[in-house]
């Protein structure tokens, strides 16, 4: 008796369990399945979203979609209408009562496999992807994201390959559009992300993205900074100078960074950023018309920034730049580089609490001149000073001078024959005017020539006598023969049209004049350097 009762109850959950399954299957998915298209399609919508098929578990509160596309429709059909097609939808931990009765989406866990989307940038065209529901989702995961967003009135083009993103505590209420405010927390990973510019002038590519909103930590393998156009066609396109700029960004960590805090409001706070690898090489043609406009120094571009700034410390392990210029008259461009180049800056900020609290802003910083001479740099300025002062002080170790000729003979249309520097300490204070101080450059066996802007040549008549008068007017060493060694005087106003290397880097010439020139200068008492 007791085995008949058994079967007989088996039987009947059984049977009730396909007459459920059968149920779901042939009145619940099809209903939920023309109620979710109504939602997601409202009457004057221009775009069309297509759910290929739905499957409900009730018991287990599943709720699969499989074949989702969203397209423009064909009477609004124009270049650049969204393309989405989304092989499937699974959510976890549903509300079936609220999702049936009441047309609301609780929802524990969505996953999302595989995402490939064209959008343009329009805020119709992102606001069609929202449908009309009151949503709340507990956790949104996103695997195998390929998605491409293309500007309408311009080139700019945004490209993510591979990407695997985690939503947290997402809701939406009906009627909301598409803005940061219903991104809360989220995780991500990308092995690429391309963006043209608006200009089409440069392609940028970040490699391997890593973002933890539980750690706030960034991590990015390489990032390219690449101009779409070679060096004279790139400045060829604009009517003033400007820098044609090549980059390569390696190993780049950032730290309790809040990338939501970023995109919202610009607050970009960092307790440290490290850069593993830095290679940079820059251009600019000076044979072109010279736009005359103003440059802040550079504390004004931090307290300037729109956004919060507080990044504590960055850290530059290893870097090489190049800079080469063409100059007026000159047959070809001169290079200067740096190699080796280890950095650190401390107190990156605008907090305006320093208007009040003294601190400052410094870098220190090691470098390879021309891949020979070692250089010493460190700069340090008080936050919110009225004049924007700051103090430099550098060493550089001995190196062949002859080193240099690819930047003076391309430039300054002279080149050394012969000549060591020994050693070179200077110290100066700056400001937003003028730039004063000191330099011991310590030299021997200098000899110049000079050479012909046109045809390049050092032996003409006119080379060799100029040439000539350059070395009587120059010292050939420093100290002279049984003298003291000469301090040179650094001397410079500044250009304000000019930033801060520029400033720098004529101040230091100003100091390297004064040493060498045989016609007296003021003396300035020697600075002390560590």
């Amino acid at each position: 008796m007791k085995r008949k009762i058994v079967i007989i109850t088996l039987s009947l959950i059984i049977a009730i369990l396909i007459l459920l399954f059968l149920f779901t299957v042939l009145f619940i998915e099809p209903w939920v399945e023309n109620k979710l298209t109504l939602a997601v399609n409202p009457k004057n919508s221009k775009y069309k979203v297509e759910i290929g098929n739905v499957h409900i578990s009730l018991l287990t509160s599943v709720f699969k979609l499989k074949g989702i596309t969203i397209r423009l429709k064909p009477e609004f059909k124009i270049d650049g209408g969204i393309d989405i097609v989304i092989p499937s939808i699974e959510c976890k931990g549903v509300d079936f009562y609220k999702a049936i009765f009441n047309n609301e989406y609780e929802i524990d866990n969505v996953i999302i496999q595989g995402l490939n989307a064209v959008i343009p940038i329009t805020q119709d065209s992102l606001n069609a992807i929202i449908p009309n529901l009151k949503i709340s989702i507990g956790k949104i995961t996103v695997y195998g994201i390929n998605l491409e967003i293309k500007g309408i009135s311009n080139t700019k083009v945004f490209k993510l390959k591979e990407g695997n993103f985690n939503f947290y505590e997402l809701k939406m209420l009906e009627k909301d559009t598409l803005n940061l405010n219903i991104l809360k927390q989220f995780d991500f990973k990308a092995k690429e992300v391309f963006l043209v510019s608006d200009d089409s002038m440069y392609s940028n590519t970040i490699k391997n993205i890593d973002y933890s909103s539980t750690s706030k930590k960034l991590a990015i393998d390489t990032v390219y900074f690449h101009p779409n156009y070679k060096e004279y066609d790139y400045t060829a396109r604009y009517n003033f100078q400007t820098d044609c700029i090549e980059a390569r960004v390696k190993n780049i960590s950032i730290h309790d960074f809040s990338i939501i805090d970023y995109i919202k409001s610009k607050n970009l706070l960092s307790s440290y950023i490290e850069i593993g690898d830095l290679n940079i090489k820059a251009f600019r043609d000076r044979r072109k018309p010279f736009l005359h406009s103003p440059k802040p120094i550079f504390q004004e571009i931090m307290y300037n920034y729109p956004g919060k700034l507080s990044i504590d410390s960055i850290g530059l392990i290893n870097g090489n730049m190049i800079y080469t210029e063409h100059a007026i008259k000159a047959n070809h461009p001169g290079k200067i580089s740096f190699s080796k180049i280890n950095a650190k800056i401390y107190n990156v900020t605008n907090d305006t609490i320093f208007k009040t609290q003294k601190a400052f802003f410094e870098v220190k910083s090691t470098a390879l001149l021309m891949g020979k001479g070692k250089v010493n740099i460190s700069l340090k300025s008080q936050l919110y000073d009225k004049y924007n002062t700051f103090s430099m002080q550098g060493i550089l170790s001995s190196m062949d001078a002859k080193e240099m000729n690819s930047i003076l003979e391309r430039n300054a249309f002279m080149y050394v024959s012969s000549g060591v520097i020994d050693e070179m300490k200077f110290s100066f204070t700056a400001n937003n005017y003028k730039a004063k101080g000191n330099m011991t450059f310590r030299y021997h066996g200098l000899d110049l020539a000079i050479k012909n802007s046109t045809t390049d040549d050092t032996t003409a008549i006119k080379e060799v006598l100029a040439s000539f008068v350059a070395n009587i007017k120059v010292m050939n060493s420093n100290p002279m023969p049984r003298k003291e060694v000469r301090v040179g005087i650094i001397d410079f106003n500044r250009n304000p049209e000019t930033f801060l290397f520029n400033y720098c880097a004529k101040a230091l010439l100003s100091g390297i004049k004064s040493s060498i020139s045989r016609k007296p200068s003021k003396k300035r008492k020697p600075s002390k350097h560590k």
